[in-house]
Protein backbone atom coordinates (compact mmCIF):
# COMPACT_ATOMS: atom_id res chain seq x y z
CA UNK A 1 0.00 0.00 0.00
CA UNK A 2 1.07 3.79 -0.65
CA UNK A 3 -0.65 6.88 0.25
CA UNK A 4 0.27 7.90 -3.52
CA UNK A 5 -1.39 5.32 -5.59
CA UNK A 6 -4.91 6.18 -6.36
CA UNK A 7 -7.70 3.53 -5.98
CA UNK A 8 -8.63 2.69 -10.03
CA UNK A 9 -11.48 0.79 -11.05
CA UNK A 10 -12.63 0.29 -14.62
CA UNK A 11 -16.81 -0.82 -14.62
CA UNK A 12 -16.23 -1.60 -11.27
CA UNK A 13 -13.72 -3.93 -10.99
CA UNK A 14 -10.90 -3.50 -9.18
CA UNK A 15 -9.09 -6.60 -9.65
CA UNK A 16 -8.73 -8.83 -12.73
CA UNK A 17 -7.49 -12.29 -12.59
CA UNK A 18 -3.89 -12.80 -14.56
CA UNK A 19 -6.03 -16.08 -16.10
CA UNK A 20 -7.98 -13.30 -17.79
CA UNK A 21 -5.02 -12.69 -19.96
CA UNK A 22 -4.73 -16.30 -21.34
CA UNK A 23 -1.44 -18.06 -21.75
CA UNK A 24 -0.58 -17.27 -25.08
CA UNK A 25 1.66 -14.14 -23.60
CA UNK A 26 5.40 -14.50 -22.68
CA UNK A 27 5.20 -11.90 -20.51
CA UNK A 28 2.71 -9.26 -18.66
CA UNK A 29 4.20 -5.88 -17.66
CA UNK A 30 1.39 -4.62 -15.16
CA UNK A 31 1.57 -0.93 -13.59
CA UNK A 32 0.05 1.91 -11.01
CA UNK A 33 1.22 -0.14 -8.02
CA UNK A 34 4.25 1.34 -6.55
CA UNK A 35 5.68 -1.80 -5.03
CA UNK A 36 7.33 -4.46 -6.94
CA UNK A 37 5.23 -7.68 -7.00
CA UNK A 38 5.38 -10.76 -8.96
CA UNK A 39 1.92 -11.91 -10.12
CA UNK A 40 1.08 -15.82 -9.77
CA UNK A 41 -1.40 -17.67 -12.07
CA UNK A 42 0.61 -19.30 -15.36
CA UNK A 43 2.39 -16.39 -17.11
CA UNK A 44 4.86 -14.66 -16.33
CA UNK A 45 3.43 -11.65 -14.72
CA UNK A 46 5.16 -8.43 -13.02
CA UNK A 47 4.48 -5.12 -11.22
CA UNK A 48 7.51 -3.68 -11.57
CA UNK A 49 6.90 -0.56 -8.95
CA UNK A 50 8.03 2.41 -9.10
CA UNK A 51 11.64 3.34 -8.96
CA UNK A 52 11.55 6.44 -6.49
CA UNK A 53 9.36 6.28 -3.38
CA UNK A 54 6.35 8.74 -3.95
CA UNK A 55 4.85 9.40 -0.28
CA UNK A 56 6.52 8.02 3.07
CA UNK A 57 4.58 5.69 2.89
CA UNK A 58 6.89 3.32 0.68
CA UNK A 59 9.78 4.31 2.86
CA UNK A 60 9.94 0.53 3.71
CA UNK A 61 9.46 -0.60 -0.44
CA UNK A 62 12.42 -1.89 -2.43
CA UNK A 63 12.77 0.01 -5.33
CA UNK A 64 13.61 -1.59 -8.33
CA UNK A 65 13.19 -2.12 -12.14
CA UNK A 66 12.78 -5.46 -14.72
CA UNK A 67 14.91 -6.24 -17.40
CA UNK A 68 12.94 -9.06 -19.18
CA UNK A 69 14.54 -10.56 -21.85
CA UNK A 70 12.25 -12.28 -24.81
CA UNK A 71 15.16 -13.46 -26.86
CA UNK A 72 15.87 -17.41 -28.09
CA UNK A 73 11.95 -18.16 -27.41
CA UNK A 74 11.97 -18.00 -23.58
CA UNK A 75 11.50 -15.32 -20.84
CA UNK A 76 14.54 -14.14 -18.76
CA UNK A 77 13.65 -11.38 -15.77
CA UNK A 78 15.82 -9.54 -13.90
CA UNK A 79 15.71 -7.41 -11.28
CA UNK A 80 17.92 -4.73 -10.82
CA UNK A 81 17.75 -2.93 -7.39
CA UNK A 82 17.25 1.11 -7.51
CA UNK A 83 19.57 2.95 -5.81
CA UNK A 84 18.61 4.98 -2.95
CA UNK A 85 19.99 8.20 -3.37
CA UNK A 86 18.35 9.50 0.14
CA UNK A 87 16.12 7.68 2.08
CA UNK A 88 13.22 8.30 3.69
CA UNK A 89 12.84 8.92 6.93
CA UNK A 90 10.13 9.28 9.80
CA UNK A 91 10.51 10.94 13.14
CA UNK A 92 8.27 12.45 15.85
CA UNK A 93 8.59 13.78 19.33
CA UNK A 94 9.25 17.17 21.41
CA UNK A 95 10.90 19.86 18.95
CA UNK A 96 14.44 19.72 21.39
CA UNK A 97 14.48 15.97 21.26
CA UNK A 98 14.08 16.37 17.44
CA UNK A 99 16.95 18.32 17.37
CA UNK A 100 18.88 16.85 19.29
CA UNK A 101 22.25 14.33 18.62
CA UNK A 102 19.47 11.24 19.12
CA UNK A 103 18.65 11.55 15.04
CA UNK A 104 22.05 12.52 13.74
CA UNK A 105 20.98 9.54 11.02
CA UNK A 106 18.39 11.46 9.83
CA UNK A 107 20.64 14.69 8.83
CA UNK A 108 20.87 13.71 5.11
CA UNK A 109 17.63 11.92 4.71
CA UNK A 110 14.46 13.47 3.19
CA UNK A 111 12.29 14.02 6.25
CA UNK A 112 8.82 13.94 8.16
CA UNK A 113 8.74 15.44 11.42
CA UNK A 114 5.84 15.36 13.49
CA UNK A 115 6.66 17.59 16.33
CA UNK A 116 4.58 16.97 19.45
CA UNK A 117 4.91 19.39 21.92
CA UNK A 118 1.86 20.56 23.73
CA UNK A 119 2.12 24.36 22.04
CA UNK A 120 3.63 24.69 18.49
CA UNK A 121 7.61 26.66 18.93
CA UNK A 122 8.40 29.75 17.67
CA UNK A 123 10.18 29.12 14.49
CA UNK A 124 9.29 25.15 14.40
CA UNK A 125 10.07 24.44 10.47
CA UNK A 126 13.17 27.12 10.43
CA UNK A 127 14.61 25.47 13.55
CA UNK A 128 13.80 21.61 11.64
CA UNK A 129 15.31 22.49 8.17
CA UNK A 130 18.33 24.19 9.77
CA UNK A 131 18.80 20.50 11.41
CA UNK A 132 17.69 18.21 8.88
CA UNK A 133 17.87 20.52 4.83
CA UNK A 134 15.67 18.36 3.44
CA UNK A 135 13.02 17.92 5.90
CA UNK A 136 10.11 18.17 3.11
CA UNK A 137 7.25 17.69 5.28
CA UNK A 138 6.82 19.21 9.13
CA UNK A 139 3.44 18.84 11.42
CA UNK A 140 2.53 19.79 14.80
CA UNK A 141 0.29 17.67 16.21
CA UNK A 142 0.09 18.17 20.01
CA UNK A 143 0.26 14.80 21.99
CA UNK A 144 -3.07 15.14 24.03
CA UNK A 145 -3.77 12.97 26.77
CA UNK A 146 -7.26 11.71 26.97
CA UNK A 147 -7.78 13.18 30.92
CA UNK A 148 -6.73 16.51 29.26
CA UNK A 149 -9.31 17.13 27.27
CA UNK A 150 -12.22 18.39 28.67
CA UNK A 151 -15.32 20.69 26.91
CA UNK A 152 -15.42 24.70 27.32
CA UNK A 153 -18.55 26.34 28.55
CA UNK A 154 -19.37 29.04 26.18
CA UNK A 155 -19.89 32.05 27.50
CA UNK A 156 -21.27 34.04 24.30
CA UNK A 157 -23.47 33.72 21.58
CA UNK A 158 -20.89 36.11 19.61
CA UNK A 159 -19.29 33.76 17.03
CA UNK A 160 -16.40 35.79 17.37
CA UNK A 161 -15.74 35.58 20.60
CA UNK A 162 -16.42 31.43 20.71
CA UNK A 163 -13.90 31.26 18.22
CA UNK A 164 -11.51 33.54 20.11
CA UNK A 165 -11.70 31.33 23.30
CA UNK A 166 -11.56 28.54 21.27
CA UNK A 167 -7.69 28.86 20.18
CA UNK A 168 -7.06 30.37 23.27
CA UNK A 169 -8.52 26.90 24.58
CA UNK A 170 -6.45 25.05 22.26
CA UNK A 171 -3.08 26.20 21.95
CA UNK A 172 -3.07 28.10 25.91
CA UNK A 173 -2.23 31.00 24.22
CA UNK A 174 -4.37 33.88 22.60
CA UNK A 175 -4.81 34.22 18.56
CA UNK A 176 -2.93 37.34 17.18
CA UNK A 177 -4.29 39.76 14.95
CA UNK A 178 -3.44 38.06 11.73
CA UNK A 179 -5.25 34.87 13.25
CA UNK A 180 -8.05 36.80 14.33
CA UNK A 181 -8.54 38.22 10.42
CA UNK A 182 -8.24 34.47 9.26
CA UNK A 183 -10.94 33.68 11.32
CA UNK A 184 -13.29 36.33 10.58
CA UNK A 185 -12.84 35.45 7.36
CA UNK A 186 -13.46 31.72 7.21
CA UNK A 187 -16.69 32.62 9.60
CA UNK A 188 -18.03 35.32 7.23
CA UNK A 189 -17.18 32.77 3.96
CA UNK A 190 -18.99 30.00 5.77
CA UNK A 191 -22.03 32.28 7.28
CA UNK A 192 -22.56 33.36 3.43
CA UNK A 193 -21.95 29.45 1.96
CA UNK A 194 -24.90 28.49 3.61
CA UNK A 195 -27.22 31.29 3.66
Amino acid sequence: ESDSERDLRVGGIGDVPVGVFGRELDYLALGHLHGPQVVKGGVEARYSGSPLAFSFSERSHAKSSVIVDLSGGSVGVETVEAPVVRRLVEISGPLEDLLSGRHDAAADAWVKATVTDTHRPEHMRERLVERFPCAIVTLHVPAVELEDVRGVAVNSSDPHEVLDSFVEETTGLPADAEEAEVLRRAYEWAREAVA
